[in-house]
């Protein structure tokens, strides 16, 4: 992996977690800006069948947590408004999963990541830590971080179980 090409993200499969509620626009834009750097995106929620988004709008979910794991993944995003992961334990293992496994990690809003074993990792005096891409329309830094493919910086930082 460390000497796989850092300069595209051409083929790579990116995770994005998402339920009911979920902001439509926020999830629009990242998978149009990855789908058009050549990634593929799988929409990945609690269950099956299709989830609404803050527009009313049904999403398709390609995968509910029950049949996907992080480790088929290269990167995972989380858009913001997903209110209904807040509190679901096979989302937070999903991330605490990336982490430890040194990918890239992005997110509209840290609400999700707060609640996550690793968030004291996610931020440092305030700074994100390694491949760790947070706030609104960051999807130019987002495809930068995956194009690095992986921070293995984090795997000697304290352990999370993964």
């Amino acid at each position: 992996m460390a000497g796989t090409p850092k300069d595209t993200i051409k083929t790579r499969q990116i995770a994005i977690l998402a339920a009911d509620g979920v902001d439509a626009a926020a999830l629009k834009d990242m998978k149009a800006a990855l789908t058009t750097a050549g990634a593929q995106c799988k929409l990945i929620a609690p269950h099956g069948g299709f989830i609404k988004d803050s527009k009313g709008s049904e999403t398709l979910v390609d995968m509910s947590f029950l049949t996907a794991a992080s480790v088929i993944f290269d990167a995972v995003y989380v858009p913001g408004g997903e209110k209904g992961l807040l509190n679901n334990a096979d989302a937070i293992h999903f991330i605490n999963e990336c982490y430890r496994h040194c990918k890239a990690i992005a997110t509209d809003e840290t609400a999700l990541l707060d609640e996550t074993y690793a968030a004291a990792k996610f931020k440092k005096g305030g700074v994100a830590a390694a491949g760790i891409v947070t706030g609104k329309n960051k999807a130019k830094e987002f495809i930068q971080a995956i194009a690095q493919h992986r921070f293995w910086e984090r795997e000697k930082n304290d352990k999370v179980p993964a």
